[in-house]
């Protein structure tokens, strides 16, 4: 029996549907663990200290180091990597997976080529594979993640621009495999109320400005904002401006972070989402409202693979003018996206299927 790891400190809070704003990663993640389970996989997850235990009991929490314990700027040489380093020997995988590219990803790398594990990146985002990259972070971190992109054994993009710009870097050893979702027993029957949605953690990615100039412009509609901010670092000003303004404008309700259990309910019961991102990777918002048959619309550039325009599951746009438009048209006809959206995500990302296709590239 194979059997992989993989690392997401925010699982757990998925797990217990906490108030904690975990990313579309995570949640994409639940679905491969769920397709892994069932192909017969040993699966652990790597998790902080103190964790409660895995609901599934397929699935083993294997917990690392205590976030809270050691002295800042130290505790990373004498506590952290020692404690993480043991976890991952003790348990002998033979697959680590990381679904968010980041600091952790070079010393994952490190350990698995210590330990003779194959090591699994999954690109979670447009902007860690093109120049935005450099703003992002600092020069240091560019130039290892860099690294890992090129000697990573497996290299997984969400969509063809992630994969045009990796086969720049190395040519082998990149995969495109789209995002799994777990749609099994959901209730496609709406029952919709008169507002468009828009859903997101309050940062500079969601491009809340342009929101904001969006509901000003549509004043006779009603915008049920869910989401909160993620952390104190991701609110530039720019945001916290656009928030305030959002605030007092009479057409907007601001519902709250919404627990995994409620989003399909939010999204299910509104005329449209609307997606204002400067960029995405994947986002799983998409597949959540088309699998209870909601219509997306969205920047041209956060289309992934022009898939909106391609299988009619909403309307994309360039400009605040078009976005206007497109919004008015999709929210009056609604319903005639139903089926193709029901049926798009049913067709292409079924986590079983995927799931096979997954584990057909680990195994050549």
């Amino acid at each position: 029996m194979s059997k992989i790891l993989f690392f997401d400190y925010n699982y757990p809070e998925l797990q217990k549907d906490s108030d904690y704003p975990v990313g579309g990663a995570t949640v994409q993640l639940h679905s491969w663990i769920k397709g892994f389970v069932n192909e017969g996989w040993e699966v652990g997850i790597l998790v902080p200290k103190y964790s409660e235990e895995s609901i599934n009991k397929s699935v083993k929490f294997i917990e690392t180091y205590d976030q809270k314990y050691g002295i800042p700027k130290l505790r990373w040489l004498y506590y952290r990597l020692p404690k993480l380093f043991l976890a991952i020997k003790w348990n002998k995988p033979d697959f680590i997976y990381q679904g968010v590219p980041g600091r952790i990803s070079l010393i994952l790398f490190i350990f698995s080529k210590l330990l003779k594990i194959k090591f699994i990146l999954r690109i979670s985002n447009d902007f860690l594979v093109d120049d935005r990259i450099k703003k992002k972070y600092p020069k240091i971190l560019v130039l290892f993640l860099r690294y890992v992109y090129k000697y990573s054994d497996y290299v997984i993009c969400q969509n063809k621009y992630q994969y045009e710009h990796l086969k720049k870097i190395r040519e082998r050893g990149i995969h495109l495999i789209t995002n799994p979702f777990t749609y099994n027993n959901i209730d496609y029957t709406k029952v919709e109320d008169n507002y468009i949605a828009w859903l997101g953690i309050f940062q500079y990615q969601k491009n809340l400005p342009l929101l904001f100039e969006i509901v000003e412009r549509l004043p006779n509609y009603t915008f049920k904002i869910a989401g909160k901010i993620g952390s104190a670092l991701e609110l530039n000003s720019e945001t916290q401006k656009a928030l305030e303004k959002l605030n007092k404008c009479e057409n907007v309700e601001f519902v709250g972070f919404l627990k995994r259990k409620a989003v399909l309910d939010f999204l299910s019961n509104a005329k449209l989402l609307l997606n204002t991102s400067y960029y995405e990777g994947f986002s799983n918002t998409f597949l959540e409202a088309f699998a209870v048959g909601t219509p997306v619309i969205c920047p041209s550039n956060v289309d992934p693979g022009r898939i909106i325009k391609k299988f009619k599951l909403g309307e994309q746009f360039h400009e605040i003018d078009e976005a206007v438009v497109q919004i008015e048209c999709v929210y009056s006809q609604s319903c005639r996206y139903r089926d193709n959206t029901c049926k798009y995500v049913s067709e292409f990302h079924d986590t079983k299927k995927l799931t096979k296709e997954f584990i057909r590239i680990l195994m050549c």
